[in-house]
């Protein structure tokens, strides 16, 4: 239950419920509440109001005592021992702020006020007329009007406080006088002493009451006149909706909200008009319940209500939209998706649906649902692709089942039906535009091999186009979205490839692909404007304007308008001119105004706040000023005379600020707290933000930057940040953000802090302090004598590395302890000698110089690097065990020195191509002493020249397999996929019961020309860390889908396909539109793929992955969690994700027979996902004693070898034409 709602003067929303008081930034909610003990302790869960004072601490009224949030973020709770709180209850019922800044505090026993900087409260008496003695009383509202009086409403009725005094009179009712006409059987008496539940004061001074039992009063102080606002009888559409109310709050000077028992409502001042908002059941666009306890509008004009079962909120910018869509009771639409709409000359809109056709009136917004359904045609309540009307009004509508038309004076429907044999000529095939012409003759267009015909209700079939295989529309599988018979009698057909143009005078056919000679552009809509141009919505390359030339190659010139002009989304789905100057544009999910004059671009995404909407191809129609709008959720009504955009700066807070899990913003604090000063060594910095401008939060957008480490503004949607291992210095984190429109704010929030110098830093200092202590005592020409010996017998003097000599002592000291692990590298230059010769030695210093500081920037601080004499140079690189035989850290790091030294030097005038040989020995498997560990290294190192220079030798051989395998490997995949090397292999998943095929995964493969079959466990690493991987995964994921829709075009597909998604990839930024874009190019089904994830994305940023595969739930794609039963398998990853199917892992499949605990396990696994709805397949089955025990516990989907390994396109597509597979026993094959 909420209360009331307060918005803070630095933006902050606050809640009051029965369950505590919490603050909201549009992104998280902080609570208080009854919790003693805690520092968010407040006296009682029952918050009943809050306010802020003019210091900005937040008070918070209950129905056990006053509570106080300090800016110091200390809460105080009142009465307490030592703050005297004059008051008979602690019930706190209202909290008001006068123009002195006093605080008033209306309590069930009476009134009191804290005067401004001091601590106590004094009590202010009622005395009822003609009495002495005060009397106590409830204080449910309180109100300052203009001349600095209080009126307060009490048990008694309306009360009167006059400026300055200290008592409480009832105010007398005989001066008040009406001047409504309205009817009203309340005597002023009684009007007055009910109960004022709530008081607002108006931009003109005059005061609102809303009372319990006698509807609205809109009262002028100055003169005692007032308006009443009530219904005698049950109230009807435009009367106030009940006389019982709870809430006042004051939009502008002619619109006033208020909350009652039955709703909220908007009072139109001027008109004395009220526009209800009511709960609907099954409606979530509709307030929850009807009880309205709070009506409050924020900064921004978004209006929110406070109900017995949560808040709602109202946007103004929603003011000039309207949604029809299908209700589970008063439904306004029959179907939810809308494909396209026709509008008449009287102002109806006849919408096609997937179920059915409707009719709306524009004027009035009402609809008249299934209007023909009475008229015995099955086909009218099923999917209606199209609706246009012809030039007498009448209506054509298309469907899967031929053509229907409808004549409007005589109310009679015509069927044309396209069932086989049918007497008009037609194919048997989905027909899905319309158009009529001015001759009586009707354009149609179709699925696939409909083509184009001109058809004529009693000529029957008068031409038909791309009715053969020899043309580029039919041959291309392509279809129309939209349609449009131009001024000069042409047909414009947008479709799957660009635009294909009839002229039925001459029958000459023409296409215009778009965009520089590519194919497949599809063009969602298209429109003719008043100069004959042409407008296209294409999907990629946004608007294209399509200018009739004759001198032109085509006989039109195209320019196209795109994100570069300002345009929020190049792929478009539909296009309409309003005769105003303007184009009215949709994307996927947003709507665009572009003015043709200008080429001002304008877009309005809060207009339309609903999730998972997106706009319908060519569903777009204009009536005077109203635009419609088809949509998957229904259709969109908007004025665009009242349209408009959120012009509203938000004010951007930096919510936390959290290092070592210690937090440095204080909730309540509005100044920046002192510049904290870190710890070199504990320096991970999470910052958490936050815009508030609450009209649709998750589309604000963030840019931040950390002065002093950034170079530029990092833009983003996610609000949150963070920074590690950072150097010291002084650093500023900045952040700014937008509104829901996408509009920067001016507006920026700062946090300043430092990170100290590291402990070693004032360790050198004091180390340096006590030498020049030393070489004071014992003479400067001592010191520097000791100290040159001290250089000379243990650093180099060419380079000033370490020696031999301290080399030998640092390994020795790391062999002192048999725990330690450590490689021992020596380097040895290759050719030095040439340079000596050639050059001089000179130069052959300068190269050693050089190699020595390329070095030390190859390696860590733990690290030891000596200059051995002449070219060799050697390493101590410590490193941890693993229990695998291949260390892949240290391989790596070998690698990076020898690509590092592999690169060129400038010396002097000359520029050297030097390259070096490394040998690698391992402490303790490659020896166990000093002596046995350099003689291997040098062994190993002598080894690489040996082998071609330039290269490493590991003594073990195992480690000098992996690098040799590993170099290969990197050298020859960057050329894999250019080489067309790599191949997509599918392996079938299948049904337990009848071992058919119901879906698929895809899995990709190395065919190396010399090598043959590389598994993928030998490469993938390697195309993750060198980046490779993502652009081989979108390869392989465009693979799939390209394949996946000829199957399914075919009819052999069943099921989906999954393509494994690495970490990598969706860590990328721009993964959710790659997708998106590859779905929209290869026209794949997206309910038909699947992508599968691992639980290593969700561990590593839980709400980061939360939020991408939300995105790609909203492309329709399924989700899959891959290798469950591996690694953490927690469970909660199936309730906090949008997981469609749980893979368990083969490893955890091996298992399961000799061990009765692991059965449990699986088959509770199998349980729960089933329970849960999701598809639970099992991978790796390679036996029949496993499928007998799947089966038996219930799973309905396998995948292994027990029925297929991966199979090429060849082989598979025989599979999918049988439908089904052969069990075999497994047998030992490479790695899937």
């Amino acid at each position: 239950m909420v209360t009331s709602i307060y918005q803070q003067k630095n933006g902050f929303l606050w809640f009051a419920t029965d369950a505590g008081v919490s603050r909201y930034d549009g992104q998280e909610f902080i609570h208080f509440q009854f919790s003693p003990g805690s520092n968010r302790h407040i006296s009682n869960n029952f918050v009943t109001d809050i306010i802020e004072d003019t210091l900005g601490n937040i008070w918070f009224a209950t129905e056990d005592g006053l509570n106080q949030l300090t800016v110091d973020d200390e809460l105080n709770i009142y009465p307490t021992s030592q703050q005297p709180f004059a008051q008979n209850t602690n019930w706190i019922m209202r909290l008001y702020l006068d123009s002195k800044q006093q605080l008033w505090i209306g309590t069930g026993s009476g009134l009191q006020y804290k005067p401004e900087n001091e601590s106590n409260f004094i009590s202010v008496p009622l005395y009822l007329n003609q009495q002495d003695t005060p009397v106590e009383t409830s204080i449910y509202s309180i109100v300052e009007d203009t001349q600095h009086r209080l009126w307060v409403g009490t048990d008694h009725g309306l009360a009167l406080l006059e400026p300055n005094s200290i008592t409480m009179r009832l105010y007398q009712s005989d001066k008040a006088q009406a001047i409504s006409t309205a009817d009203s059987s309340v005597a002023t008496a009684d009007l007055f002493s009910d109960y004022i539940l709530t008081s607002q004061i108006d931009h003109h001074g005059q005061l609102w009451f809303g009372s319990q039992h006698f509807g609205l009063i809109k009262f002028m102080p100055n003169d005692n006149t007032f308006q009443h606002f009530f219904s005698t009888t049950q109230a009807k559409p435009g009367q106030i909706p009940s006389n019982y109310i709870t809430s006042i709050a004051i939009e502008d000077e002619q619109h006033i909200w208020i909350g009652t028992d039955k709703g909220a409502a908007n009072l139109t001042v001027a008109s004395e008009h009220f526009d209800w908002l009511t709960s609907q059941t099954f409606n979530q666009q509709s307030l929850p319940t009807n009880n309205v306890d709070d009506v409050f509008i924020d900064h921004s004009g978004v209006v929110w209500f406070a109900t017995n079962q949560g808040a709602a909120y109202y946007t103004p910018l929603k003011k000039s939209s309207r949604l029809y869509k299908p209700l589970a009771s008063q439904s306004e639409l029959s179907g939810g998706n809308v494909y396209a709409i026709a509008l008449t000359q009287s102002g109806d809109a006849w919408v096609a649906t997937n179920k059915g056709i409707d009719k709306i009136n524009i004027d009035n917004k009402t609809v008249q649902l299934g209007p023909l359904k009475d008229k015995t045609i099955p086909s009218l309540i099923n999917n209606i692709w199209n609706v246009k009307t012809d030039k007498d009004n009448n209506l054509w509508f298309s469907d899967a089942e031929g053509l229907s038309f409808y004549d409007q004076r005589s109310g009679t429907v015509q069927r044309f039906s396209n069932k086989v044999n049918n007497p008009y000529g037609f194919p048997n095939t989905d027909f899905y535009t319309v158009d009529p012409d001015q001759e009586g003759n009707v354009w149609i267009t179709g699925y696939l091999d409909a083509g184009v015909m001109l058809f004529n209700p009693q000529k029957g079939l008068i031409k038909h186009y791309f009715n053969d295989a020899d043309n580029l529309y039919t041959s291309g599988g392509n279809f129309t979205f939209d349609s449009l018979i131009a001024t000069q009698g042409e047909l414009w057909l947008a479709t799957t490839n660009g635009i294909f143009i009839i002229d039925p005078k001459t029958d000459i056919t023409s296409h215009l692909s778009l965009g520089n000679e590519r194919e497949n552009i599809r063009i969602g809509g298209i429109y003719q404007d008043e100069q004959g141009i042409m407008w296209a919505a294409t999907q990629g390359l946004g608007l294209a304007k399509i200018i009739p030339t004759p001198d032109a190659p085509q006989g039109f010139v195209i320019e196209y308008i795109t994100r570069k002009q300002g345009l929020p989304d190049n792929r478009l789905k539909a296009v309409i001119g309003d005769n105003q100057g303007n184009l009215w544009l949709t994307s996927q999910h947003t709507l665009t105004k572009y003015n043709l004059k200008t080429g001002q671009i304008s877009v309005y995404p809060s207009v339309i706040n609903t999730d998972n909407l997106t706009f319908n191809e060519a569903a777009i129609a204009i009536y005077q000023h109203q635009l419609l709008l088809g949509t998957n959720k229904g259709v969109i009504q908007i004025d665009i005379d009242t349209i408009s955009q959120n012009d509203f700066a938000p004010p951007v807070h930096i919510t936390s600020a959290k290092i070592a899990n210690k937090s440095y913003i204080n909730i309540n604090s509005h100044n920046p707290p002192p510049k904290p000063i870190l710890d070199y060594d504990n320096n991970m910095i999470q910052f958490s933000f936050a815009s508030l401008d609450y009209t649709a939060p998750k589309r604000n957008r963030y840019r931040y930057m950390l002065a002093g480490f950034d170079q530029d503004w990092l833009t983003t949607v996610l609000p949150r940040a963070m920074y590690t291992n950072l150097a010291a210095g002084d650093y500023v984190f900045k952040v700014q953000s937008t509104n829901s429109d996408g509009v920067w704010s001016n507006q920026q929030a700062e946090f300043a802090f430092n990170i100290k110098k590291a402990w070693w830093y004032y360790a050198l200092i004091a180390s340096g302090t006590i030498i020049i202590l030393i070489m004071i005592l014992f003479g400067l020409s001592r010191i520097k004598q000791m100290k040159e010996l001290s250089r000379r017998a243990n650093f180099d003097s060419l380079t000033g590395l370490a020696n031999r000599f301290h080399f030998n002592q640092q390994l020795s000291l790391l062999m002192s302890n048999p725990y330690n692990t450590a490689a021992v590298v020596f380097i040895d230059l290759d050719h030095f000698k040439e340079v000596n010769d050639s050059m001089g030695h000179d130069v052959g210093d300068e190269l050693i110089i050089q190699v020595g500081k390329r070095l030390q920037h190859c390696l860590s601080q733990q690290d030891v690097l000596a200059r051995l004499g002449g070219d060799e140079f050697a390493l101590i690189i410590p490193y941890e065990q693993v229990a695998a035989d291949v260390n892949r850290d240290l391989v790596n790091i070998i690698e990076r020195v020898r690509q590092t030294l592999n690169k060129g030097y400038q010396i002097n005038q000359y520029w050297l191509n030097s390259s070096a040989s490394i040998g690698v020995a391992c402490f303790p498997d490659d020896g166990k002493d000093a002596k046995t560990l350099l003689k291997h290294a040098d062994t190993a190192m002598y080894a690489a020249k040996q082998n071609g220079r330039n290269g490493s030798y590991f003594f073990n051989e195992t480690l000098s397999t992996a690098l040799l395998e590993r170099l290969l490997i990197k050298d020859q995949l960057n050329n894999a996929m250019s080489d067309a090397q790599l191949e997509v292999h599918y392996q079938p998943k299948c049904c337990v019961d009848t071992h058919e095929i119901v879906g698929l995964e895809a899995l990709l493969r190395w065919n190396h020309p010399q090598h043959g079959m590389i598994s993928p466990s030998r490469f993938i690493d390697q195309a993750e860390d060198s980046g490779l991987i993502i652009d081989i995964g979108l390869w392989v994921l465009e693979q799939a889908c390209q394949q996946g829709y000829r199957w399914h075009q075919q009819g052999i597909l069943r099921g989906n396909i999954s393509v494994n998604i690495s970490p990598v990839q969706l860590s990328q930024p721009t993964i959710v539109d790659d997708i998106a874009a590859i779905l929209e190019r290869t026209a794949f089904p997206a309910h038909h793929l699947e992508l599968e994830i691992t639980e290593s994305l969700l561990i590593k940023d839980l709400k980061t992955a939360q939020d991408v595969l939300l995105a790609l739930k909203q492309l329709r794609v399924r989700i899959a969690l891959d290798d469950f039963g591996k690694g953490y398998s927690s469970l909660n990853y199936l309730t906090q994700f949008p997981i469609d199917t749980l893979k368990i892992d083969k490893g955890f499949l091996s298992s399961i027979l000799p061990e009765e605990t692991s059965n449990i396990v699986l088959r509770n696994i199998i349980t729960l996902g089933n329970e849960l709805k999701l598809d639970v397949i099992a991978e790796g089955v390679e036996t029949h004693a496993q499928l007998l025990k799947l089966k038996q516990y219930n799973c309905k989907i396998v995948q292994g070898f027990l029925f297929s390994h991966a199979l090429d396109v060849t082989q598979l597509e025989i599979c999918l034409l049988h439908n089904q597979l052969t069990l075999c026993e497994y047998v030992e094959v490479e790695n899937e």
